[in-house]
């Protein structure tokens, strides 16, 4: 066994949880399911085509964060702090719902409901139909991770704190929370779900400990420890993050890397005893989530490097240097039968070459995909490629609410408790208070979480009080 990695003994699975999402159709979570593949075995884009449509939102959206897409409907969240609903058939927008601050991760449908976070320190659960809020999980601090789903739990990681990281699953129905796991670490990443287990990885800044950096299997019943394994860049640098998990057979793949260093790791473990098996060296830093399809590993770095990697043993298939023209990998890679996309670029699996650049602009950004259909957003606009698209353009045309309609503000918020919905709540509950402006403030805020969580925490900390009151507002 790898040295840093640690067992402890595993309790019997609950068969209840699921595998994956309970959605008949669609791109619907984060990397299309539970386990974060990123991978549709059958879907083919079409990659010269016409078929092209836009919904164009108004509102930037955060290049990480892509939109998911689930019987007939697509799904975004944007800076600004609203969850977007738009009927693709229809061609128009169903119904927006505000909270009072960027949203900066992917929704989660299943079961008929809605699942997003916000960084004005909330957790929503909303109706697919309505838009209307179910419950409202009160974090305190911004909940800018996205959730993973199973039957009866939803799972995030979120934080209290520069540092005072956890996991916490949530009741579906209520909203309660059912366990928690504090990691005392940063969290950036999002949990992997299979066979009753959750992966999950940290991170840590200058001021915390190396030695507290781990990625972890939790069992998703109860929130116990399986195994856990310990970042390998350990002392080397002052601040360092996991990837998003992603599982996919016996193996657990992540990345991590050194955000002011010049390395960065694609790592393979065993998923029932946390052994590393393989881990590769990319050439720029990454903590980028991997994608993983037909035995590939497909992952970018923050340079702009594409790899494809033996998901058996970690060997270098291809590379591709695309910042040379097109600027840093902002998103997860999208697995298709005919080719890998990064955003609207679509590589050949087999040579890593570019076979197209599909739609308009030059996007890396998170990407989504249904069967026949590839969904990229580029500033404040979702482009539609394929079988969902028509010819024609569209157009948003929900009206803002005036703040004359909101009613008063409600309690304190109080960290780690739920509020259920009232019963005069509306589709567009809350009012954001910032207004358009808060766009150039959202940028600034997402910049500084991205070179490192500490900087965005500060901010936080420092609005705590005037914002506790916020996203409480209803409309009539």
């Amino acid at each position: 066994m790898l040295a840093g990695a640690t067992i402890v003994p595993r309790t019997a699975f609950e068969t209840q949880l699921m595998e994956t999402q309970q959605v008949s159709s669609g791109w619907p979570t984060y990397q299309y399911n539970s386990q974060n593949t990123g991978y549709i075995q059958g879907a083919t884009v079409p990659l010269e085509t016409e078929t092209t449509s836009t919904y164009r939102i108004g509102k930037k959206i955060f290049p990480e964060a892509g939109c998911v897409v689930s019987n007939g409907h697509l799904y975004i969240g944007t800076y600004g702090g609203s969850l977007r609903s738009y009927d693709l058939a229809q061609q128009e927008e169903q119904w927006q719902f505000k909270t009072s601050e960027d949203i900066y991760s992917t929704p989660a449908i299943a079961g008929g409901s809605a699942y997003i976070g916000s960084g004005d320190g909330s957790f929503y659960s909303l109706d697919t139909e309505t838009g209307e809020r179910e419950w409202r999980y009160r974090n305190g601090y911004p909940v800018n991770n996205s959730p993973t789903v199973s039957e009866s739990a939803v799972y995030l990681t979120v934080e209290a704190g520069s540092g005072n990281g956890s996991v916490v699953a949530l009741g579906t129905g209520t909203g309660d929370e059912l366990w928690r796991f504090d990691t005392n670490t940063t969290m950036e990443s999002s949990p992997a779900l299979a066979d009753g287990v959750l992966y999950v990885g940290d991170g840590y800044y200058a001021e915390a400990s190396a030695d507290m950096s781990y990625i972890r299997a939790i069992q998703a019943s109860d929130g116990s420890e399986i195994w856990r394994a310990k970042n390998p860049l350990g002392e080397e640098n002052s601040y360092s993050s996991f990837s998003t998990p992603v599982v996919s057979g016996s193996t657990v793949y992540v990345t991590v890397g050194e955000a002011r260093g010049e390395k960065g790791y694609v790592l393979a473990y065993d998923t029932e005893t946390g052994t590393e098996q393989w881990r590769y060296t990319t050439e720029n830093p990454t903590n980028k989530s991997p994608a993983v399809g037909d035995d590939t590993v497909y992952v970018g770095d923050w340079f702009g490097r594409a790899y494809a990697l033996s998901a058996e043993d970690g060997s270098e298939r291809w590379v591709n240097q695309l910042a040379d023209k097109y600027g840093s990998l902002r998103g997860a890679p999208v697995v298709a039968e005919n080719g890998v996309f990064f955003g609207n670029h679509a590589l050949d699996k087999d040579s890593g070459s570019l076979i197209d650049t599909i739609g308009p602009g030059s996007v890396l950004n998170q990407s989504a995909l249904t069967g026949g259909t590839l969904y990229y957003p580029n500033s404040g606009t979702i482009h539609i490629i394929g079988d969902a698209a028509t010819v024609s353009e569209t157009k948003t045309t929900t009206a803002e609410p005036a703040e004359s309609e909101l009613d008063s503000q409600q309690s304190e918020d109080e960290q780690g408790t739920t509020e259920a919905a009232a019963d005069d709540s509306g589709g567009i509950p809350v009012l954001n208070r910032f207004g358009d402006d808060n766009e150039s403030l959202g940028l600034g805020i997402g910049a500084l979480g991205l070179l490192g969580g500490s900087g965005y925490l500060a901010y936080r900390q420092s609005n705590d009080d005037s914002e506790d009151q916020r996203g409480d507002q209803q409309y009539d």
